[in-house]
């Protein structure tokens, strides 16, 4: 038996979902020889019953200081990144949680026995500090909650756009696009839907009858809110910074579950099956035309779908790039 550890304190947020206690459950519970843990509290007793443990996102010394008595204790210690966090811009309302932890961060990757990231550029920047790194990128949990639905038909007239705070620069960027797209004549029988967050300074500039908010959601229930949305069009604008070309891809799979023809901004994880790509400084003609074409065409919406979700269940499905996981497990329990 192969026991693995996460030791996070939350099993609930975003992150242990695609990266943490979520994927690894799923390996537990269909793997005979391994098993998952969650002890916090790291002590020599509690590193006695363990193989391998996985301390996500070490940023701090506290987290440092997880990782050493690991260390000690004779345990292979995983770590896993889904951010850049060497370059968390200023706009970014975590910036100061991660402002000058370059430090601690170069120290946890090259004491670590492995680091799984989520992109290309992750990998890119943290195999310079450990060239055990590795590509597990995030996945649709078919585990759970079965095939992604096949959407079929016309869609909701809804242009979806989800997120947080954390993405103000980015939707600040395009803001005059969306609110000239949300009030233009074409868009008379839409509505435009912010989930998650409610960028007023974009909202209070469209016809009321028009915008749609929905609060932050327990993330089962925003999985199975999404796959009944049906939407038309979901849209992914990004500021072209170092943090966002190492973003991974969980607005393609979302917007994909949710029926939606994914558009997003010309960035690297983006160049996707069934994803329109939009180039700085484009965002209004695109979203108009992608809206007027789904007026006249809803199979243009249907095609571009049933791509995304082809490519999500040949390679993003959580069976399998768990896999990964499996392996990556194994190779560090027999490792001396």
């Amino acid at each position: 038996m192969i026991r693995v550890n996460y030791a996070a304190g939350s099993l609930v947020d975003t992150c242990s979902f695609y990266r943490g206690f979520g994927p690894l459950s799923q390996l537990a519970k269909n793997i005979n020889d391994i098993s998952l843990y969650n002890i916090t509290d790291l002590n020599w007793a509690s590193l006695a019953q363990l193989d391998v443990v996985m301390v996500p996102r070490i940023y701090n010394e506290n987290l440092l200081t997880a990782m050493d008595m690991c260390l000690n204790n004779f345990k292979k210690v995983w770590t896993d990144y889904d951010d850049n966090l060497f370059c968390v811009p200023r706009s970014n309302p975590s910036f100061n949680h991660f402002h000058n932890k370059e430090a601690v961060l170069a120290k946890a990757a090259e004491k670590a026995h492995v680091i799984t990231v989520t992109t290309e550029a992750l990998y890119k920047t943290y195999r310079t500090y450990n060239k055990n790194t590795h590509i597990i990128p995030n996945a649709y949990d078919d585990c759970m909650f079965g095939e992604m639905p096949h959407h079929t038909g016309r869609r909701r007239k809804i242009l979806v756009w989800r997120g947080s705070n954390t993405h103000d620069e980015d939707l600040i960027s395009v803001a005059d696009d969306i609110v000239a797209v949300a009030n233009s004549p074409e868009f008379s029988d839409w509505k435009i839907l912010f989930l998650g967050y409610n960028p007023a300074y974009i909202t209070c500039r469209i016809k009321p009858d028009r915008v749609l908010y929905k609060e932050p959601l327990d993330i089962i229930d925003y999985f199975k809110f999404m796959a009944c949305l049906n939407a038309a069009i979901m849209m992914v604008p990004l500021v072209d910074t170092e943090f966002n070309r190492a973003k991974s891809n969980i607005a393609y799979i979302e917007g994909t579950l949710a029926g939606a023809c994914v558009f997003a901004s010309r960035l690297p994880e983006f160049n996707r099956p069934g994803c329109i790509d939009v180039a700085p400084g484009c965002w209004g003609k695109m979203l108009l035309a992608a809206v007027e074409s789904a007026n006249k065409d809803p199979g243009f919406i249907q095609r571009n779908n049933d791509t995304a979700r082809t490519h999500i269940k040949e390679h993003l499905y959580l069976s399998k790039v768990n896999k990964l996981r499996e392996d990556l497990v194994r190779g560090l329990a027999n490792k001396k």
